[in-house]
């Protein structure tokens, strides 16, 4: 059997072609084939779209990359789930710009009642920030900032908001992503092409700079950089943007004297951090809907990857439909 499936074959360019479906033959315990049902872009797959790769990786496998995806499981050798449980999983290899896609049952957890519902999609990038979120200092009656309101960006902003933060201001260039960010929770928010962005946080925040600053970008690192004139003394950076390089140029001497704290996180506990955020936003209490701005089908997967990559359309959080 055959199925749909986007593959990346050159930097910006993307095609859709008919691949043989996954199977379940020579699969380990615990493989599980799910058939999808939504998937959403991520921040993290935009390099693997715009960038460009050493030549001989091209073209990139067929279904890569998305790892936001929830669907119903159509074969199993797990013991914990059965054909037609409706599941968040990720697919192995990132694969999940296909209709099916195969994943195990340590990357997925059940859909609370059963439920197809499209925002718990979003579970998935919900729960790495979740993940940080267990690591960091008390939020309460602190000031935050948030540089970069994307999808995760905003997810930050939303989720410390609800935490106590005195402040929760947000960094963002694109000038539709800052309304959106005020709508997620952020009590300013900071243009930075607009001028000195420490002097906008000090003017905002009584004269003082950010108790905890969370780099939420990513893949560069003048963001990072920024966070360190963004932080006050002694204060905490949180690394959360997926670096692309191994070695950054980092101002090390001004972080040494600020004397910040630096606190990465990446690679949630799916079995500990999708449930929470599944739960979340399941019961209402954290509203994807304000994040949501396009639902396309995957035979669009190719204009929806340029929309996101220029942020063009007010493109923030794009879901793509498999039916």
């Amino acid at each position: 059997m055959s199925m749909l499936a986007a593959r990346i074959t050159a930097p910006g360019q993307m095609e859709m072609l008919e691949v043989p479906e996954p199977d379940l033959g020579g699969a380990n315990e615990g493989t599980i084939v799910v058939r999808t049902l939504l998937g959403a872009l991520c921040g993290s797959d935009l390099p693997k779209f715009h960038r460009q790769l050493k030549p001989k990786k091209y073209p990139l496998p067929s279904g890569h990359s998305m790892h936001e995806c929830i669907g119903t499981v159509v074969q199993s050798r797990s013991q914990r789930f059965r054909e037609g449980d409706a599941v968040l999983a990720v697919p192995d290899g990132s694969r999940g710009l296909a209709q099916y896609f195969s994943s195990h049952e340590n990357s997925a957890v059940a859909l609370p009642g059963g439920r197809m519902d499209e925002h718990l999609v979003l579970a998935q990038p919900l729960g790495t920030v979740i993940c940080a979120l267990r690591r960091l200092p008390v939020a309460l009656d602190r000031t935050v900032v948030v540089v970069g309101q994307g999808p995760m960006g905003l997810m930050f902003t939303r989720m410390l908001a609800g935490m106590g933060a005195r402040r929760v201001i947000g960094v963002e260039p694109v000038a539709h992503r800052r309304q959106v960010a005020l709508r997620m929770g952020a009590t300013h928010v900071i243009d930075p092409g607009a001028g000195d962005a420490p002097q906008q946080l000090r003017d905002i925040n009584g004269g003082e700079l950010a108790d905890m600053v969370v780099e939420a970008v990513g893949h560069q690192s003048d963001t990072f950089n920024d966070c360190i004139d963004l932080v006050r003394l002694e204060g905490t950076i949180v690394a959360f943007g997926v670096p692309d390089e191994p070695v950054y140029p980092i101002r090390y001497s001004d972080l040494f004297r600020r004397k910040a704290v630096v606190l990465a996180s990446v690679q949630p506990d799916p079995q500990q951090d999708f449930p929470l955020a599944l739960d979340l936003i399941d019961q209402g209490r954290f509203d994807t809907a304000p994040m949501v701005s396009h639902r396309m089908p995957l035979s669009e997967a190719p204009r929806a990857f340029r929309m996101a990559t220029d942020r063009s359309d007010g493109a923030v959080k794009i879901l793509l439909t498999y039916d």
